[in-house]
């Protein structure tokens, strides 16, 4: 049934009239539109070594050398033919599929094949500086309801064990990791309440899970109740660690009736997540927000986001300095009806790759080559220490900051409820303390906040 649709969306392609594209459209179709008519899943690039990979559903995977001109099919194979995810350290790649995870050591040329102990799709993949590798799964091709949840290696593939202690379901979508070493992942799947969605966390590598049920907050408006029957469409980490999400779902408060949800969001820094709207275009319908797909953040400080829609689909830009979106979606042919979704990845240049998931086609941008780098402050308190960690009674802090507004502080235990907070007016150089004399011996998350500038540690209570 899977190849039918598949050989069906390739059918209809070949019908479509051919988009001439002019040199200053923002985006130019790649070699790789002629090279395969399989439709394109995801996309990476690696900046040191100028190699690009596409997985495709139905014809594994491409590389190109050369700025996505020309292409060669480096794996095909029943076991791995449909490709979700790929994931980079150095010359060494790995990609997601049905069969379980494909690993290459020389740049993609040559793979090996790596079976997990699941059948289901591998959909994230996710290397982390302390040298692990991590390995998303969920059923894909049934509603992305059931899952055999995440998936650990130590060794670069070749050994994977489970970490799914304490995930609310197994169903998981996508994985992110935080600058300060916290993990992320994207659920859903069957819960008491029904179909729902949550974002797990783990500060110990994945050994064991928090989760917290998303929620939507608008202004001053909180909606108490989570989403349900939603599909992701991304999960993203910010250069300032923010946390981006897009997906779409229903709402239903037991009280205003049920909506659709479907929205690019940013969820707040501190715990519980609460999911923060972020619009690409103006709408008076907050909930509604267009926002599905991608979403990428460039290196020299501009965004990427994606809206899945006719009209005013396709990619959409935020440049440096700017408050609002603009949509960029000119020399991208459409779907077959009419609607844009995209993914990205950028080179070490400036070029901007994307695709459209579901579609054959690599598309690629020079038009953020000479767009001004961004200057953001740096998001962590400069020259925070703290000690002694262990404590037993009182917790000192030094750190310099901005002195123009308070710095706010709370202590979370590992379930991530909160047991102390409070703040301190600002100064340049700053000596406090924080009392953790009644707290229970054990280890818990300190957060420091001041307006967009933040910064969690682990600490441990002990006598």
């Amino acid at each position: 049934m899977r190849i039918t649709q598949l050989l069906l969306i390739s059918f209809i392609y070949t019908l479509t009239p051919f988009q001439k594209l002019f040199a200053q459209d923002f985006w130019q179709s790649s070699g790789f539109i002629s090279a395969s008519m399989a439709p394109t899943f995801c996309i990476k690039h690696s900046t040191a070594n100028d190699v690009l990979l596409v997985g495709t559903l139905g014809e594994g995977l491409w590389r190109s050398i050369d700025g996505g001109q020309n292409w060669q099919q480096v794996f095909s194979g029943p076991e791995a033919n449909y490709v979700y995810s790929l994931e980079r350290y150095n010359n060494l790649w790995w990609a997601g599929t049905d069969g379980g995870i494909l690993r290459s050591s020389d740049d993609g040329q040559h793979w090996t094949f790596e079976a997990l102990a699941t059948t289901d799709p591998v959909m994230d993949l996710l290397y982390t500086p302390e040298g692990s590798l991590y390995a998303a799964t969920t059923d894909f091709w049934s509603g992305e309801l059931s899952g055999s949840g995440i998936f650990r290696s130590n060794d670069g593939g070749s050994q994977w064990f489970s970490v799914n202690q304490g995930l609310a379901s197994t169903a998981v979508r996508f994985l992110a990791r935080s600058s300060n070493g916290r993990l992320f992942a994207a659920l859903t799947g069957n819960s008491p309440q029904g179909e729902a969605v949550s974002l797990a966390y783990s500060d110990n590598g994945g050994a064991s899970w928090q989760n917290n049920p998303l929620r939507i907050r608008s202004g001053n408006d909180s909606f108490p109740a989570p989403v349900r029957a939603m599909e992701w469409h991304a999960l993203v980490v910010a250069p300032d660690d923010s946390l981006w999400i897009s997906f779409h779902g229903t709402y239903d408060d037991g009280q205003n009736g049920s909506f659709g949800v479907e929205f690019m969001a940013v969820t707040s820094h501190h715990l519980p997540y609460w999911i923060i709207p972020r619009a690409l275009t103006p709408s008076a319908w907050w909930w509604m927000q267009p926002g599905l797909a991608g979403i990428f953040f460039t290196q020299n400080g501009c965004q990427l986001g994606s809206w899945q829609g006719v009209a005013r689909g396709g990619p959409w830009l935020k440049s440096v300095g700017q408050n609002n979106f603009r949509n960029i979606k000119s020399g991208i042919i459409p779907s077959t009806d009419g609607w844009h979704f995209n993914r990205f990845t950028e080179d070490g240049g400036g070029r901007i790759y994307a695709i459209q998931p579901w579609e054959p086609g690599v598309y690629f941008s020079d038009s953020l080559r000479h767009s001004p780098l961004a200057l953001a402050p740096s998001n962590t308190f400069e020259t925070l220490k703290l000690g002694p960690n262990p404590s037993p009674d009182l917790l000192y802090l030094s750190f310099n900051c901005s002195a123009t507004s308070t710095v706010f502080y709370q202590i979370n235990n590992m379930q991530g409820q909160n047991v102390v907070s409070g703040s301190w007016p600002a100064q340049p150089q700053n000596e406090v303390q924080i009392d953790v004399s009644k707290l229970a011996p054990s280890t818990y998350l300190l957060q420091l906040r001041q307006d967009q500038r933040f910064e969690n540690r682990r600490i441990i209570v002990a006598r």
